[in-house]
């Protein structure tokens, strides 16, 4: 297998396909070692499958940019082909078309699944007071109370819990980690100043803004008919755009304005459904780079159980 390809031509693209009939697709500067590695993992990790079969195309010259770019192609043409990709990264099903199960603390052991009904719920408990604790800062304690004091903020918070307890996996146990909350997060000088932003992995699933004491946002979700995620027939398809994050390219947009229309949205089961979809693909992909950014306070609001 890759022992046979020659020194100096091992730098390219490699495929897996694994015995349990699954795919993996990744790049390497030298294939032979990734090889070995791989090997190394499939041994010693419970729920990994061996190397059943391996393909290998060179990638010539030194350019980081252009080899990252052939492995993007790549996982792309198989994706859209239909290979059960296990990838967790530059593909929209992160880790297959089967349930993940985490091994990371401190969320070892979670399922990760990818229809709505099938995720594991919350606890019905706040986190302990040292689950978020590093997050804390007078900053953001303050941003959080300024928000607090909205007069809509009564009304907000039961919207903000169930799109937190429908749409995320045990949201108690991977806040912090796999999805964060910000109360009044600091933008560009030019954009329009935010009030609540949730974020699951790498992405802003639910932005919410406000104009003369109104608020309004959007949620960005993903349509996947294979998983059960699909809007309502009757959704009208001009309240619905399309966005593009580097981690999640290709994504839908619902606008609302206001929070009763928020709360029409959070009645949709197809609605949820496709929010769903897209926040445990992102979380399926790992930790996400707003952590630092968590506001406990508003965290710890949105979970308590006194908002059902």
């Amino acid at each position: 297998m890759s022992a046979d390809i020659p020194e100096g031509h091992r730098r390219g693209i490699y495929i897996y396909q694994f015995s349990d009939g699954r795919w993996y697709a990744g790049k390497s500067e030298d294939v032979v070692t990734r090889y070995v590695q791989h090997r190394h993992e499939c041994r010693h990790n419970k729920g990994r499958f061996d190397v059943e079969t391996m393909w290998f195309s060179e990638v010539t010259g030194n350019d980081a940019a252009e080899l990252d770019a052939a492995e993007t192609t790549v996982i792309s043409s198989l994706e859209k082909q239909g290979y059960d990709l296990i990838n967790l990264m530059k593909t929209r099903t992160p880790g297959g078309s089967g349930d993940i199960v985490t091994s990371e603390a401190p969320y070892y052991g979670l399922r990760l699944p990818w229809t709505r009904e099938d995720r594991p719920r919350r606890q019905h408990s706040l986190l302990s007071g040292s689950t978020l604790a590093e997050y804390e800062t007078a900053s953001k304690n303050r941003r959080f109370e300024e928000l607090a004091s909205k007069d809509y903020w009564p009304d907000l918070m039961p919207l903000l819990h169930r799109y937190v307890d429908e749409t995320i996996p045990m949201p108690d146990a991977t806040a912090g980690t796999l999805w964060v909350a910000t109360a009044l997060p600091s933008g560009s000088s030019n954009s329009i100043p935010r009030t609540v932003c949730i974020s699951c992995g790498n992405v802003e699933t639910l932005v919410m803004f406000e104009e003369d004491g109104i608020p309004y946002g959007f949620l960005n979700i993903r349509e996947d008919a294979q998983h059960g995620s699909v809007l309502p027939l009757s959704f009208p398809r001009s309240e619905v755009t399309r966005d593009d994050y580097g981690s999640a390219p290709d994504i839908k947009r619902i606008w609302f304005d206001g929070l009763d229309w928020f709360a029409d949205l959070l009645a949709e089961d197809g609605v949820l459904d496709c929010a769903y979809r897209l926040n445990v693909e992102m979380m399926r992909k790992g930790p996400t780079m707003y952590r630092r950014f968590c506001n406990p306070w508003l965290v710890r609001s949105i979970l308590d159980s006194s908002h059902n």
